[in-house]
């Protein structure tokens, strides 16, 4: 499954919902799509649109699929949410997760509200910070909400209320959770699609100050092909020191394998063979270089690949079952 937001500032001027149900449906007839269900509809209280449609195959290798896309008014600017699978249901609960949680911003049922006295953190610096960790996760599209919380707010409380969310959103995993210095993260990940949700909180550091959530969504990169399985993968850079903690050698390189796979994965790099867990990960470190790579499920998927390293840095590696 395949997701994209995209912000169309000032695009809500002067447009009424019919005005783009109307252009939206028209659009889609002329591409050759079958428009199964289109309407008028409410996303966390904003006008929105909702077209459903079915895609036709492209060639051999790109079979048929689903596609829905909202777009959701928000003042004069819209947001189109658009994402394409083989599963319906499943299409329609991701595009009406990423317009509750990550566009609208404003709770829903399964969106519980913020914390009392919660205050939304918006602006280029934390837009920033939202691109970097986004790039770090290996997401190609991405969307985040920030907030800074009381005090007292406990990892416990805010890990139940976004897995709550996320139950209540047909996703089956219950979420693994990690800790990094000053905090914690959790990542949600549904194996059936390439999208996953990955929440940050840092806690008051004295019990007196503020503390800190930035949650993001987003996709992961496109799926390598094979003739019964596929999955995805990609490389991104990332600091001299791994996400999982291990700090790289000076002058040395590291690459963190990750996988979101449920499966254990072959993995051979510089001549060694490598066993990545099921949604597990390794930091593998070599000598800064350009280096041919292959991965392989026994009777799924495999794919070769090229990836180079720098001294003194790492690059992150990523898996995912689509």
């Amino acid at each position: 499954m395949n997701i994209s937001v995209r912000l169309a500032a000032g695009a809500a001027k002067g447009v009424t919902p019919n005005d783009m149900l109307k252009g939206l449906v028209d659009g889609m007839n002329a591409a050759g799509f079958k428009v199964v269900n289109s309407q008028t509809t409410k996303l966390a209280g904003q006008d929105a649109v909702e077209v459903i449609m079915e895609v036709p195959p492209q060639g051999t290798l790109v079979p048929a699929s689903n596609m829905v896309q909202f777009a959701v008014f928000k003042g004069d600017d819209m947001y189109f949410i658009t994402l394409m699978g083989p599963l319906m249901p499943e299409v329609v609960k991701f595009a009406e997760m990423s317009a509750n949680t990550f566009v609208v911003g404003a709770p829903t049922v399964a969106k519980p509200a913020p914390p009392k006295d919660a205050k939304p953190l918006t602006g280029a610096d934390w837009d920033k910070l939202a691109t970097d960790t986004a790039k770090a996760i290996g997401f190609t599209d991405s969307t985040y909400e920030a907030w800074e919380l009381p005090a007292a707010t406990t990892w416990e409380s805010v890990f139940q209320a976004y897995a709550d969310q996320i139950a209540a959103i047909g996703i089956k995993d219950k979420g693994t959770i990690k800790e990094f210095t000053g905090g914690k993260l959790a990542v949600w990940v549904n194996n059936d699609v390439t999208g996953a949700v990955v929440v940050y909180f840092i806690a008051s550091s004295d019990s007196t100050k503020s503390a800190y959530i930035l949650a993001l969504a987003g996709t992961l990169p496109a799926s390598m092909t094979s003739s019964s399985s596929s999955s995805t993968s990609s490389a991104s850079s990332s600091s001299a020191s791994s996400a999982s903690g291990n700090p790289i050698p000076p002058g040395k390189s590291g690459l963190l394998v990750k996988s979101f796979y449920g499966d254990e994965i072959n993995f051979t790099i510089a001549g060694k063979l490598y066993k990545i867990p099921a949604n597990g990960e390794l930091l593998i470190i070599l000598d800064p270089g350009k280096y041919n790579l292959s991965a392989n499920i026994p009777g799924k998927g495999e794919l070769t690949d090229t990836v180079e390293l720098e001294a003194d840095s790492g690059v992150r590696y990523t898996f995912a079952a689509q």
